[in-house]
């Protein structure tokens, strides 16, 4: 027999000729998959963006442009990242950013006040809800307004028990 690909002659036995359900047969599975991919070929831009209406991928809803636009809000003001939030707590995925923001930078991964560093959360200095409504994300998540803390002093912080002034002269 030869291969439905590359024409090279293959040697099978008629038991392993059964098995293909195609009736085709390839040498490799790279014949098989280039065979495949030229006759079943994927990803064509066959679909329309909902934002823009460029053309894009089937499985897509929007293009990367307008999907970065959509979900990620480091360039939206605050305003714009709570509106329309379905979630209990509108400032959800503000404080995921700050985490995912403090933990890729070069700080300190353990409270600053202690140096517990088996469980830390990163917390905002100037709360979230004290910034105006246009501020810029990016603003409220610098890494000059967060901080790593234990959840003993996290609690502290947000109770008024422990002051910053204290933290940065510790």
């Amino acid at each position: 027999m030869k291969c439905e690909n590359c024409e090279n002659e293959v040697n099978r036995l008629p038991s392993e000729l059964k098995k293909s359900k195609s009736g085709h047969v390839f040498c490799s599975r790279s014949c098989a998959a280039t065979f495949n991919n030229k006759k079943h070929p994927k990803r064509h831009l066959t679909k329309t963006c909902n934002m823009c209406k460029k053309l894009i991928r089937s499985d897509l809803k929007y293009c990367g442009e307008c999907y970065r636009k959509k979900h990620f809000i480091s360039h939206k003001t605050l305003e714009e990242a709570i509106k329309n939030r379905k979630d209990n707590n509108r400032y959800n995925q503000i404080r995921q950013i700050s985490r995912k923001k403090y933990l890729e930078s070069n700080r300190k991964k353990c409270c600053e006040v202690c140096g517990y560093d088996i469980h830390i959360e990163i917390c905002h200095i100037k709360d979230i809800s004290s910034f105006s409504k246009d501020s810029l994300i990016s603003e409220i998540n610098d890494l000059s307004n967060l901080i790593a803390l234990c959840r003993n002093h996290h609690w502290e912080l947000d109770n008024g028990h422990l002051k910053i002034e204290e933290i940065k002269s510790t």
